[in-house]
């Protein structure tokens, strides 16, 4: 091959690489990142990308049977449609995409899906068309060069020693300048976990995929998914065992509980608490939470902090639903959907509180809705199917509610548990649900006087809702709860906005003793499981709210727990909360 023949094929090489690069740099500006990245991160990063494309470039020469022009196209093909993907992806979900996340892409297909990672669209994109343009005018005077593909593994061999090598050097040097961290045990830690990727992926997977590459992520998450059950050790099971002891022992048994109620639970779509009391050209912005706000009948702690992961809105039913942290790798109910767990519904059929149901403004089968249903336990599930007369594939809040107060006569034995979702103030935030609130301050950029305008309406059809328990005489017999599936972030309108969301418990009983400081978000299914008095009930993994003597979790430790129990069916072999 001429020196010129090698130039094109670099020139074509690289233009992959730069794919990559600029796939890693979007994620990173629109992720958090578990743990800091160092300078040498960048070069673990680089080493990776290197790696990942020569491993698909010997994949596409042995597909191609040795031609280098079709493979060096096949190669920026695939580089070109995951760099993509993964850059839209990760605006809309703050991670990269996993095989879990590939499982779900029928959700995609959701109208609201849809528009919000349409909106994700950045000028900065127009790279894609930019690379594929070179790429175009490289292949077409590229020459045709064959391959033999065992000469060109060799080749790789090499290739991949002097990347490991080049790798490891660059820690020794770290670690050599640096002179707290010039000792073996530390170094063999670090290129444990940084080269060559041992036991971190689950806990750390954004943190995994930046230093580990994206075919090895995908091998990792591929292994995890087929090795079934883990079987816990006896000193995970200790472990386990004394985590949920601990919350138990949060559980105060302080709440009358003389007459069993309903349990109503309103889960507003993104609803954020620096919106609650805020008044915007002297108009409140939420009068109708304002109001239970200052109620002193009800319970209400604007300091809570989201602990959802990558499966957002799903992720905070599966907190509130079973008080067990989301997982950090996968969306989780690619994994939960297969488990046995203990359900709100299960735990209340305890005191009780027998018929449940689950209200959606979309369709049942939307992030697997009616398969994890059957897992919480509900016996009924409605969906937007069910709604009378036409409407859109999803509910308007309106329509939810009013379905709900439909539902609600028609159903209404007691005593019942009933959740009812929104979807009406779902991003993107580009259009004015309810005309008569009207912002007029320029100072507020249009995105969050959308936001605001949605949450004037949600407000609206929430009070609304409530009223009609009231009419319905279900009002006086039921304790309600509003609370947030998470936070708004993929704008944070301009930033600087608290990212805590509100909890509001109405017909509470013990509201003037219980905490109202920062606490999480896996708290409010123990708070729950306290209030009601529920006798042998799965505590979760939180403290309950119920006194004022709360103290805070220690997050990582009961991360670690709630992936030993989803990733071992732990409630399959300890039914005992069943």
């Amino acid at each position: 091959m001429k020196r010129n023949d090698y130039c094109i094929f670099l020139g074509m090489f690289v233009i992959c690489v730069v794919n990559m690069l600029f796939m890693h740099i979007n994620v990173l500006q629109y992720s958090q990142v578990e743990e800091v990245l160092d300078g040498v991160s960048w070069i673990d990063n680089c080493c990776r990308i290197f790696i990942d494309l020569f491993v698909i470039l010997l994949v596409a020469v042995i597909l191609m049977q040795g031609r280098l022009k079709s493979s060096m196209a096949l190669v920026f093909l695939i580089s070109s449609m995951w760099s993509f993907s993964n850059v839209f992806y990760s605006r809309f979900f703050f991670h990269y995409i996993t095989l879990s996340s590939i499982a779900e892409a029928g959700a995609l297909s959701d109208p609201i899906v849809f528009k919000s990672m349409v909106k994700g669209f950045r000028f900065v994109d127009v790279y894609y068309v930019l690379s594929a343009t070179i790429f175009i005018l490289l292949y077409r005077i590229c020459p045709s060069h064959t391959l033999k593909p065992f000469k060109f593994v060799k080749r790789l061999v090499w290739v991949f020693a002097l990347i490991y090598v080049f790798n490891l050097s660059a820690h020794v040097i770290y670690c050599a300048s640096h002179d707290d961290l010039r000792y073996f045990e530390y170094f063999r830690r670090r290129v444990a976990r940084r080269v060559f990727g041992i036991n971190h992926f689950p806990a750390l997977p954004i943190y995994a995929h930046f230093h580990n590459g994206s075919v090895k992520s995908i091998l990792v998450e591929a292994y995890m998914s087929a090795q079934g059950d883990i079987e816990l050790t006896e000193e995970q099971k200790i472990i386990i065992r004394n985590t949920i002891d601990d919350s138990k022992a949060s559980l105060t048994g302080c709440a009358r509980n003389d007459k069993v109620k309903n349990l109503i639970f309103i889960l507003i779509e993104s609803q954020m608490s620096f919106v609650i009391d805020k008044a915007i050209d002297g108009k409140e912005v939420t009068p109708f939470l304002n109001s239970l706000k200052a109620d002193t009948c009800v319970y209400y702690n604007g300091n809570v902090h989201p602990n959802i992961t990558l499966g957002e809105s799903a992720d905070g039913q599966f907190l509130y639903m079973t008080g067990i942290l989301p997982l950090r790798s996968m969306i989780t109910v690619s994994k939960a959907c297969k488990i046995s767990l203990p359900g709100l519904p299960r735990q209340l059929k305890k005191i009780g509180i027998t018929h449940s149901r689950m209200i959606l403004p979309t369709s049942p089968s939307l992030w697997r809705q009616d398969e994890m249903c059957s897992r919480y336990g509900f016996e009924q599930l409605y969906s937007s199917n069910d709604y009378p007369g036409s409407h859109l594939q999803t509910l308007t809040d309106k329509q939810i509610f009013e379905l709900a107060s439909q539902i609600d006569l028609r159903e209404s034995e007691s005593p019942f548990f009933s959740i009812i979702l929104t979807a009406s103030m779902h991003q993107p935030y580009d259009k004015i649900l309810d005309p008569s609130f009207e912002i007029k301050a320029t100072s507020i950029n249009d995105e969050l006087k959308c936001y605001y305008n949605a949450c004037h309406y949600t407000d609206k059809t929430i009070a609304n809702y409530i009223h009609s328990l009231k009419d319905n005489g279900l009002y006086d017999n039921s304790m309600i709860v509003i609370a947030s599936d998470h936070h708004v972030h993929t704008t944070d309108f301009g930033g600087g906005i608290p990212k805590d969301i509100p909890f509001f418990i109405i017909n509470c009983d013990i509201q003037d003793k219980m905490y109202k400081g920062p606490c999480n978000q896996v708290d409010l299914y123990t708070t729950l499981i306290d209030l009601l008095n529920i006798p042998n009930a799965w505590p979760g993994l939180g403290y309950s709210l119920a006194d004022n003597r709360y103290n805070s979790l220690e997050l990582k430790e009961r991360w670690d727990v709630s992936e030993l129990i989803m990733f071992s069916d732990y409630f399959k072999y300890n039914d005992v909360f069943l």
